[in-house]
C-alpha cells in the first residue's frame, strides 16, 4: 500500500496552464537547483497542462523524463493525513482495545480485513456501551470464538474439542438451579458452570456448544462421553466464575460489537471543503480515509482542519490566476520567477518574487545559479537553453537582451549544444503541430487577456515556412470562429510566426476587426494581416493592443 501520505509533501514547481518550453524547462531547472542547495523539502518540477511538440523534443534529446501533471492545488482529505493509520482486526479483543486506548491519542479505530480494507469502526463509545451492556444482561454475547483460542483466554485446559472449532452463542452463568438451568440455555451457547455434574449434563443436552469449568472442576466420564456425542467442548480453567466473565468480556472480539453502519468515510483525493462540510454536519471522533482499493490509509478528525494550510508551490514564468492551475488561491505560494507583466495574484504573507523584463525566465534561473557559484550539470544547461532559445525565437526575438545572449553562449558550452542548431532542431519539431486539429493547434500556446472591457485570446504558433501553415489557413480560421463561439472572446488572434523570415501572419476574429487594424495600420486581408518583423507576442502584439483599448 502506498505509505506516501505520511512523508514530506513534495513543493510543486509549477508552470502556466498551456506551458511552453520555457515554463517547463525552466520549472525543472529551478527545482534541481533548489534540492543542490536545500535538503528540508523535496522540490519538483512539474506541469499544469500538456507538454507540446517542441517541449517533448527538448525533453527527449536530453534524455529528462516528463514532469508529472498537476491537474489541480485544491487542498483534498490526503493533505490531512500526517501519521500512518492505528488499526485492528476483526479479531482484536476488548483488552487489546483498551490497551491502544491508553496508549494512543486516537479514541476511535478502523477495522480492516487482510487487505487493509474497512470493515467497521470502533470507538470509545461503543467500548464503553459494550461493557455497560453487558452489565446490564443476564448473559453475555452473543460472541464469536475459536474453541482453542478460549482456551488460551483462559489459561484452561481443554478436556474435549468438538470438531466444530467455532463458538458463537451466549455465555450463561450457570448459577440457577439445576432443573431451571436448561430454559436459559439455547443450542450453541456457552456455559460456565462449576462441579455440579447433573447441570453439566442438563446444559449439553440442552444443546449447549461449550462448557466451562471453573475452579478447575472435571466432568465425569458420562459427561465427557456426552460432549463427544453432541460435539460439544469442555474447557476446565483455574479460575472462580467471577475473574472467568471478566476474563471472557475482555476477551470479546471487535466483530461483535463493532459499527459497521453509516460509517462516514472519505478518499484520499475528496476536495478538503466538502469533508469539512460532511464532519461539522455529522461531528463524529474521527473518519477513515481511503484510497480507491478501498484500504484504510489513515484517519482524520474536526482538529485536523485547525491550521491547515493549501499546498506549497512555486510559480514559475506566470503570476497572474487565470494563467495558473486549478485551485491556486487555496495554495500557499511561495516563491514567483516571471519574465511578464504583474498579474493579479496575491499573498496573505511575503514571498520571494523574482521579476525581470528578459527574454526567458530560464535566464532568470541561470543567474540565480551564477548567484550562487553553481555550475548547471549538462542535462540542467540544455534545459535552460532550450527555454532561452524557445522564447527568444533563437535570440532574434525583440525581448531578447544582451544578457539573454551571453548566458545562452554559457549555457551551450556546458551543454554542448550549438545555439543555432538545436534551436533549428526545437522550432522544426514544435512546427509538426500543424498535423494537429485547428482547436488544440490553436491553444497549444494561448494566452488571455482583459483590454479593458474587452476579452482578448491571443494564440501563436512557430514555423519555419509559411507554406507548411498556408494549406491549413481555412480551417485554423473556422476553428477561431468555434472557439469565439463558445468561450465568448470579443477578440481572438492567431500569430503563426515563421522564425527564419522573422515575419507573422496574424489571423483575426471577432466584433471589433477595425481595432486590430487600427493598431497594426494595415488592411484585413480574408482576415489576416502580414506583420513583418514580428515575431514577439508578448512585446509587440500585446502592447499596442493595451494602449489602443485603454484610450476608447
Amino acid at each position: 500500500m502506498n505509505r506516501s501520505y505520511y512523508k514530506d509533501r513534495p513543493i510543486f514547481f509549477l508552470g502556466h496552464k498551456k506551458p511552453d518550453t520555457d515554463s517547463i524547462c525552466s520549472a525543472l531547472a529551478y527545482s534541481n537547483f533548489k534540492n543542490k542547495v536545500s535538503n528540508e523539502h523535496q522540490f519538483q518540477g512539474a506541469r499544469a497542462g500538456e507538454i507540446n511538440k517542441e517541449t517533448e523534443f527538448v525533453l527527449n534529446h536530453l534524455e529528462v523524463e516528463h514532469p508529472p501533471l498537476i491537474k489541480d492545488i485544491h487542498s483534498r482529505v490526503s493533505d490531512m493525513l500526517t501519521e500512518e493509520p492505528v488499526t485492528i482486526n476483526p479479531d482484536t479483543t476488548v483488552k487489546e482495545i483498551n490497551s491502544l486506548l491508553k496508549n494512543k491519542e486516537s479514541k476511535s479505530f478502523p477495522v480492516v480485513d487482510q487487505h487493509e480494507r474497512l470493515q467497521g469502526l470502533v470507538t470509545m463509545g461503543d467500548l464503553a456501551a459494550k461493557i455497560m451492556d453487558d452489565l446490564e444482561k443476564d448473559f453475555l454475547g452473543p460472541i464469536s470464538f475459536e474453541s482453542e483460542s478460549l482456551v488460551k483466554i483462559l489459561a484452561g485446559e481443554a478436556l474435549y474439542l468438538g470438531k466444530d472449532k467455532s463458538l458463537k452463542g451466549k455465555i450463561i452463568v450457570g448459577a440457577m438451579s439445576q432443573d431451571t438451568l436448561p430454559s436459559f440455555v439455547s443450542r450453541g451457547d456457552i456455559v460456565l458452570l462449576g462441579d455440579r455434574q447433573d447441570a453439566q449434563i442438563n446444559c449439553l443436552k440442552a444443546g449447549a456448544k461449550c462448557l466451562i469449568l471453573t475452579g478447575n472442576s472435571q466432568p465425569s466420564s458420562k459427561t465427557r462421553d456426552l460432549a463427544k456425542d453432541k460435539d460439544a467442548s469442555i474447557i476446565s480453567v483455574p479460575h472462580d466464575t467471577s475473574k472467568t466473565v471478566r476474563l471472557l468480556t475482555m476477551a470479546t472480539p471487535v466483530k461483535d460489537f463493532m459499527n459497521t453502519g453509516n460509517i462516514v468515510s472519505f478518499y484520499t483525493d475528496d476536495l478538503t471543503e466538502e469533508a469539512k462540510d460532511e464532519m461539522l454536519a455529522t461531528r463524529y471522533r474521527s473518519y477513515p480515509v481511503l484510497n480507491h482499493d478501498n484500504q484504510v490509509v489513515g484517519t482524520i478528525s474536526r482538529k485536523d482542519l485547525l491550521g491547515l494550510q493549501g499546498k506549497e508551490v512555486v510559480l514559475i514564468d506566470h503570476n497572474e490566476s487565470h494563467q495558473a492551475v486549478q485551485g491556486i488561491n487555496e495554495a500557499k505560494i511561495l516563491e514567483i520567477i516571471d519574465h511578464h507583466k504583474l498579474g493579479d495574484l496575491s499573498s496573505a504573507e511575503p514571498i520571494y518574487f523574482r521579476n525581470e523584463p528578459l527574454g526567458a525566465t530560464a535566464t532568470i534561473i541561470a543567474r540565480i545559479y551564477q548567484e550562487h557559484n553553481l555550475k548547471p550539470d549538462p542535462t540542467t544547461a540544455g534545459l535552460l537553453l532550450a527555454a532561452i532559445l524557445s522564447d527568444t525565437v533563437i535570440l532574434k526575438s525583440p525581448t531578447c537582451t544582451q544578457l539573454d545572449i551571453s548566458i545562452a553562449q554559457e549555457l551551450s558550452q556546458i551543454s554542448g549544444l550549438d545555439i543555432y542548431e538545436f534551436g533549428k532542431k526545437m522550432f522544426r519539431k514544435g512546427a509538426e503541430v500543424i498535423e494537429e486539429a485547428p482547436v488544440p493547434m490553436i491553444t497549444k500556446d494561448f494566452k488571455e487577456y482583459n483590454f479593458g472591457e474587452k476579452f482578448v485570446g491571443i494564440g501563436q504558433m512557430n514555423t519555419v515556412d509559411y507554406q507548411d501553415v498556408r494549406e491549413y489557413l481555412p480551417s485554423i480560421k473556422e476553428g477561431m470562429k468555434k472557439i469565439i463561439t463558445e468561450d465568448q472572446y470579443d477578440l481572438l488572434l492567431f500569430l503563426v510566426t515563421d522564425i527564419e523570415r522573422q515575419d507573422s501572419l496574424l489571423l483575426v476574429e471577432g466584433t471589433d476587426l477595425n481595432c486590430v487594424e487600427s493598431v497594426f495600420q494595415q488592411r484585413l486581408s480574408e482576415n489576416t494581416l502580414y506583420l513583418e518583423n514580428v515575431v514577439s507576442r508578448k512585446k509587440q502584439v500585446v502592447p499596442p493592443l493595451s494602449r489602443f483599448f485603454s484610450q476608447k
